[in-house]
């Protein structure tokens, strides 16, 4: 009798009904569009998946045939759950001996023969799971802020867990698929021979697997958590060949979000850039960071009016961070090439445009990305020698556009690195200021005071007896 997990829903969207419900006359429902896999779905499919095979390892094979095509299809999913996990923990910026043990060790796991079986299912759908995060990366990073802001550091980590919690539990089931392909091996029905160099493979693969991936999760347990993952709503990117134009700027967010994808890809040297367009940035930067973002409250308590001073204090230290690194730029420093068209639409909107209190704090939120995006922007038309200023030639009484020196690149690089760190400690300080304060607590009747004085002071003298 088949378990209602083989009648589950595909990967693809579809329906798969059982055979007595497969009537015409009971589809009289409309259809409805099938709705886009996440990799949450993915992962949780996998994981029944998962489920379903370390269940089946229970149940004893007919034949060694059926025996060794389980053992394949499991160290297929080894395979596949090891370079999810290299890719996840990439993403997450985690390099730890264990993890580099234990994905290493995963890698040599690979069964390109393994066969149609409950356990190559499982690995097939982590490697879909794999698949549609790969479509958010270029080069192993990803190719928008959107995918940077779900991908990088806490997201990844807790998917980290998740796959590292799967592998430990496909160790706890291989142990019982083994001895079930061992008595099968011995009774001798099949044509199929399980090699016994096959067992001893598995079990000091398990061994250290085990080992590795539990030093693993102690290390990734130090690391924050959090309720939500915003990594299980994430769905397939289109690819770039399909993308059209950038969408119409029709108001100052929408301008912010063209802003930032055309920074983000300048900084990975995806689209052109030049010393008027880092310019800009930072004039948008010396523009939002002003005290004009911070709230107006009728607070007048001293705390809440020192938490003010110093919101104020970090928004001007990042204006002058702002300002000083907008100097030089299409002055001292010229460039080679020309941003794209819809960087200046975007750019003259955020800074000629009227901004409201939203839109402020949008800004000020993506202060820290423009600033560290902008700095590697610097590295990357150096490194290419597409900003230039004039020097003197040697000998000669004039002087010739070349290639700033590394020692240039270096300053402007900082300077935008500082007013990257200064915005951060600028939008801390705000959100600190935004939070709502805690009610001030009554002071205790003098008695009270007293009494609990009294209470300390005889268990004290109880402690010391």
């Amino acid at each position: 009798m088949p378990t209602p997990s083989h009648f589950a829903a595909p990967i693809s969207g579809g329906a798969v009904l059982q055979p007595a419900l497969n009537n015409p006359a009971f589809n009289t429902a409309p259809r409805r569009a099938p709705a886009p896999a996440t990799y949450g779905t993915l992962m949780r499919t996998a994981r029944d998946a998962l489920d379903d095979a370390i269940a089946h390892s229970n149940d004893r094979p007919p034949d060694r045939d059926t025996a060794l095509r389980e053992l394949l299809g499991y160290e297929r999913f080894l395979y596949a759950t090891g370079g999810h996990l290299r890719q996840l923990v990439t993403l997450a910026d985690l390099h730890t001996d264990a993890l580099r043990r234990l994905t290493n060790r995963l890698d040599t796991s690979n069964r390109p023969d393994a066969r149609e079986s409950t356990w190559l299912h499982a690995a097939t759908i982590i490697n879909a799971a794999h698949d549609l995060v790969a479509t958010h990366l270029l080069d192993g990073t990803p190719r928008t802020v959107e995918a940077e802001e779900i991908l990088l550091r806490p997201a990844s980590a807790a998917a980290s867990r998740d796959v590292i919690a799967m592998i430990l539990d496909a160790i706890d089931g291989s142990r019982q698929l083994m001895h079930q392909a061992a008595r099968a091996q011995q009774r001798g029905h099949g044509a199929s021979l399980i090699p016994a160099r096959m067992f001893a493979h598995l079990q000091a693969t398990n061994h250290a697997v085990s080992l590795c991936a539990r030093a693993t999760m102690y290390d990734l347990a130090q690391l924050p958590t959090s309720p939500t993952n915003p990594l299980h709503d994430l769905q397939p990117a289109l690819p770039t060949q399909l993308t059209v134009a950038p969408p119409p700027i029709t108001s100052p967010l929408a301008a912010l979000r063209v802003l930032r994808q055309l920074n983000h890809d300048q900084a990975r040297g995806l689209t052109t850039a030049s010393p008027a367009s880092l310019r800009d940035v930072a004039l948008l930067g010396a523009r939002v960071a002003s005290t004009d973002v911070l709230p107006s409250t009728g607070d007048d308590r001293p705390l809440t009016r020192l938490q003010r001073a110093h919101a104020e204090d970090q928004l001007d230290a990042a204006r002058s961070a702002w300002t000083r690194a907008s100097t030089e730029l299409t002055t001292a420093v010229r460039g080679l090439t020309k941003a794209p068209g819809a960087y200046g639409t975007a750019i003259r909107t955020l800074l000629d445009q009227p901004l409201d209190e939203r839109t402020q704090r949008a800004l000020l939120t993506a202060l820290p990305a423009l600033g560290r995006d902008a700095a590697r922007t610097v590295q990357t038309l150096a490194r290419r020698g597409g900003l230039v200023t004039r020097q003197p030639i040697p000998l000669q009484p004039r002087t010739a556009w070349r290639a700033i020196t590394d020692e240039h690149a270096a300053a402007l690089t900082e300077r935008f690195g500082t007013a990257a760190l200064t915005s951060s400690r600028a939008l801390a300080a705000v959100r600190d200021l935004q939070r709502p304060s805690a009610p001030p607590r009554e002071a205790l009747p003098r008695e009270q005071v007293l009494q609990r004085h009294l209470s300390h002071s005889l268990e004290q003298q109880g402690a010391a007896r």
